[in-house]
């Protein structure tokens, strides 16, 4: 082999080496940023799972508000605008 034919496959195996190796860490990068979107996937199953009841439980409390909000509407329309001063309620137990 001649000079130039050596030297030429000296800089073809440095350039398809360094191409490698940042390849390679490439590789390693996106697969830890591949296990991070994983584990947050998981926990936002999980965060989602856990607050299943949620909305069952809003709709048993709403539906156990609505005569509390009724008897509100029918206090407050039954004393009007009030008299402008901040009164607290105390119910007898």
């Amino acid at each position: 082999m001649n000079l130039p034919g050596a030297i030429t496959l000296v800089a073809v195996t440095i350039l398809t080496l360094s191409v490698w190796l940042v390849l390679y860490r490439i590789i390693r990068a996106l697969h830890e940023v591949s296990f991070n979107l994983g584990t947050i996937v998981a926990l936002i199953n999980a965060i989602g799972r856990q607050t299943d009841t949620v909305t069952p439980t809003i709709a048993t409390a709403n539906a156990r508000l609505t005569p509390v909000e009724v008897a509100a509407a029918a206090l407050a329309a039954k004393h009007g605008s009030g008299n402008g001063r901040v009164v607290d309620l105390v119910t007898e137990r």
